[in-house]
């Protein structure tokens, strides 16, 4: 019973020392639990492992675990809580690569127009590129070619660009 596999490895967390290392280990299995299509069953380690980073003293190491539990909420479509996470985190940088996990989540989910406006709050030109390719490839994906042609114009950084295109190329009939 894959569920089974999965309480034993949160177990086994409890013989960790570091509450950081704890923390993330408590990510891992969440976003595992994820991929393994147990979303009720990740929204409580995410539950678990928010009290434990709320705990993290190190400002960089908490905005960081922050940025990932926002990251796993988004992909398990808790949009609004992962949304919320985002603003309490500290670091410019962390928060706008918050914004652009929340963004892709939402893109990858269908929802464009929302991942669209979204990125309008992200500050850094980086992360929003990041953001823009990935909304690029939801589009190409579902076949929405002459949308993400036209935003993919948007994209100043040229890797992100590249990227993008090929997203597009490769999604063509």
């Amino acid at each position: 019973d894959l569920t089974a596999t999965f309480d034993q490895a949160l177990q086994l967390l409890q013989f960790r020392k570091d509450t950081w290392g704890i923390t993330f280990s408590f990510l891992k299995v969440a976003d595992e639990q994820v991929k393994a299509g147990l979303t009720k069953e990740a929204a409580v380690t995410l539950d678990q492992a928010l009290q434990l980073a709320q705990s993290i003293e190190e400002i960089s190491q908490r905005d960081g675990t922050l940025r990932y539990i926002a990251a796993v909420q988004a992909r398990v479509g808790k949009i609004t809580e992962a949304l919320k996470l985002a603003q309490s985190i500290y670091s410019r940088n962390q928060h706008a690569r918050t914004l652009v996990a929340i963004a892709e989540a939402q893109a990858k989910a269908g929802k464009i127009a929302e991942a669209l406006q979204l990125i309008q709050f992200i500050k850094e030109e980086d992360a929003g590129s990041d953001a823009l390719v990935a909304i690029v490839e939801a589009q190409a994906k579902v076949g929405r070619i002459a949308e993400a042609l036209q935003l993919s114009e948007s994209i100043k950084n040229e890797g992100a660009r590249a990227k993008g295109l090929v997203a597009i190329a490769t999604a063509l009939p």
